[in-house]
């Protein structure tokens, strides 16, 4: 993944930096991407970056590449669920991770 793809949304390098960070090696952390991006104090800035609108679109858009839109990934699981050559135990999972995407459990 290059980071200059990230240039659509007008990042700085650092910032494309984090995206990738963020989406990838820090698995969510922000503080962590921050670090890793070379920001000098990732606790203020970790805040401060995931309230940038820009990077925000930057990290949906990246996600939409990674796992697909909502219905493709909807259409994925449900596929799997509906598979015989699957574990019961792993389309039963299928099926729950289904019903808490389409809100059918209460809280």
């Amino acid at each position: 993944m290059s980071i200059e793809k990230y240039g659509k949304h007008g990042l700085t390098r650092r910032q494309a930096a984090f995206v990738y960070a963020l989406i990838g090696a820090a698995n969510f952390d922000a503080k962590k991407a921050c670090i890793l991006a070379g920001y000098k104090t990732p606790n203020r800035e970790s805040f401060r970056i995931m309230k940038n609108p820009r990077v925000l679109a930057s990290i949906e858009d990246e996600l939409k590449r990674v796992i697909g839109t909502p219905s493709q990934v909807m259409l994925e699981v449900s596929r799997l669920a509906r598979d015989t050559n699957n574990a019961v135990k792993d389309r039963l999972k299928a099926y729950d991770i289904m019903a808490k995407i389409m809100g059918l459990y209460q809280h």
